[in-house]
Formats: structure tokens, C-alpha cells, sequence
């Protein structure tokens, strides 16, 4: 089965692309293969092996950003609607340009 294919977009400065053309050249692969190999690498490196479903990934994410938040806000519950806040630091920053 083929396997479903995702596009990415990154913005590089000059310098970092041209290392990465010229490695790649050098390896004698594409570039997509070069950053998809170095992405792989660093993945693996962080501790996000390929056997690991993606959910199960979500659910250590979630897990650390609550305990990043128990350790900023000391376990008290925040008070209204995140969104609402977005909406109105959106909004003050519309306002003042």
C-alpha cells in the first residue's frame, strides 16, 4: 500500500540552505530525502521512534504540557475560556495597527 505522502513548507535562511544542498549533493540524494533522513535522525534522537503510534505521542504531549502548567500555575484552575482570551489579544492587536 502506498504510503500517504504530507507536504511541508520551511523557511530557511540562505546560509542553511546551501549547507543543505551541498550535504545532500555530496550524499548523492535528493534534498527531500536528505531533510526527510536528518528529520528521521533527530526524531529518533528525541525519543520519537517510528513503533510509537501517533496517539500515543498526542498523549505524552498532552501529559507534559499539564504538568508544564501545574509547575507555572501551582495546580490553581485558570478562569474563563482560553479562546475568549485569544479572541481578545487578536482583537487588541488588530485594533492597534
Amino acid at each position: 500500500m502506498d504510503q500517504e505522502i504530507n507536504r511541508i513548507s520551511l523557511d530557511l535562511d540562505t546560509h542553511l540552505h546551501e549547507r543543505l544542498v551541498s550535504a545532500a549533493m555530496l550524499k548523492g540524494v535528493s534534498l527531500q530525502e536528505y531533510c526527510a533522513s536528518a528529520i528521521k535522525t533527530q526524531l529518533n534522537s528525541d525519543g520519537f521512534e517510528a513503533s510509537i503510534p501517533a496517539s500515543q505521542t498526542k498523549r505524552r504531549t498532552v501529559s507534559s504540557l499539564i504538568e508544564v502548567r501545574k509547575r507555572i500555575f501551582g495546580g490553581i484552575p485558570l478562569e474563563g475560556d482560553s479562546a475568549d482570551f485569544i479572541r481578545e489579544m487578536r482583537d487588541d492587536r488588530t485594533e492597534s495597527i
